[in-house]
Formats: C-alpha cells, structure tokens, sequence
C-alpha cells in the first residue's frame, strides 16, 4: 500500500501533464502485489485511482476472498490493540510480511478497515508498524500522522519485530494510550509445542515422585 500511496500522491502533486503522470504510474503499479493491501482500500481508493487496472484490482479481491475462507486472523501472528482513547484504533492487527515497500527491518501489521467506502472517511484501516527505532500507530491513509507511538528500548527487552505491550504514548490520539498483545501465528506455536513437547500433568508427577520414594523405602 505504500508503494500505491506514493504513486498517487505523484500523480496528484508533481508537475507535468496527468497523461505523462499516469502513463509512468501505471507502469511501476505492476510491481504492487495488490493481495497484501486492505480490500476496503483497493475498493474505495486504488480501484479510482486511474493508473491501476479495474480487472487486476477485481482480482486480487477474489485472490483475498479465498484466502480469507481458509484462513482465520487467530492463524495469523498478529497484535491486539486495547485500551486506546480513539476507539477505532482498537483492535487485531495481522503482520503484512509481504508487504511492498517495506525494507527488511520494517514491519507493519494491519487492522483491516470498518468504514463505509466514502473516501473521507478516516476509518479506512490502520497500521501499527516499527519506522526506525519506533513504534507507531496510525491511519494506513496518513501514516505519518502517527496517532500512537512507543520507542524501542532493547534494554527493557523490546524487540524490533514485536511491538511492546506497554509504554505507549499519545501523539496525535486521544488519551489514553493503548496496550499492544503480540500473538504468534498458529504455525510458530505449533512449532513451538513440538519442539519442547507438552508439559506434564501435574498429578502425574506427583505420582511418579510417591512411586519413587516408595521404592527408595523398599531398598
């Protein structure tokens, strides 16, 4: 979606003819895996843009539909937003890992929008992604108007690829701040649990420590 957004913001402000303009955008849009980016975005905004294809844009909305019948956002490594001022904030957020755009230490998850497809409407979806040695929160249409945000201390043991569940502040939000629950997607957790196995029951321990002990008396 940043990749799409800088286009358009081209395509608006720079100079030259909106013909030229459009022309080199719809060349370089082929390079945006349009699957990644909110469906409610590519219908109310990328859609009208004029140098995106309608019918790859129908198609990627029917790639995603099927996408999300055989998967739920609790698969997913995700984030649960809570407790923040601005209410439309809170919510799952689900780690766009393909995201175009983004460098290798980027990360941004996305909280799919729950507008009503007018293209004032700021409710279009958020963001919460890490720029720099920072975490924020934001309109995935404005994002550098961060609403939230909660700088990465290593030495409190905050991690560049999980936002901190606390020591969020407010920039541009309404108090209060949020708390932020990292989730790890069902493949890590699965792996997670083989790995070590499951733990055992606590009554099987206690019976296997009486047996011991019994037969210590035994001997």
């Amino acid at each position: 979606f940043n990749m799409w957004y800088i286009l358009n913001s081209w395509v608006k402000t720079a100079p030259g003819t909106t013909e030229a303009k459009l022309a080199c955008a719809q060349s370089l849009s082929s390079h945006i895996q349009l699957v990644f980016i909110d469906p409610l975005q590519l219908k109310t905004h990328i859609k009208k843009c004029g140098f995106v294809d309608p019918k790859t844009v129908e198609e990627a909305l029917m790639e995603i539909k099927i996408m999300l019948e055989n998967e739920s956002p609790d698969d997913m490594e995700r984030v649960i937003v809570e407790g923040a001022g601005d209410e439309r904030v809170n919510g799952v957020y689900v780690l766009a890992d393909a995201e175009v755009g983004l460098k290798t230490d980027e990360v941004i998850f996305l909280k799919e929008g729950d507008g009503d497809g007018d293209e004032d409407d700021d409710s279009d979806g958020f963001g919460l992604f890490l720029w720099g040695d920072t975490w924020g929160i934001a309109s995935s249409m404005e994002y550098f108007n961060v609403l939230y945000s909660c700088d990465v201390h290593v030495r409190k043991g905050h991690s560049r690829h999980k936002p901190p569940k606390w020591g969020w502040k407010c920039d541009g939000g309404t108090e209060a701040a949020p708390t932020c629950t990292w989730k790890p997607s069902k493949g890590e957790e699965n792996s997670f649990n083989s790995d070590f196995g499951d733990a055992p029951a606590l009554t099987n321990l206690t019976l296997e420590k009486e047996s011991s002990a019994s037969e210590m008396r035994r001997n």
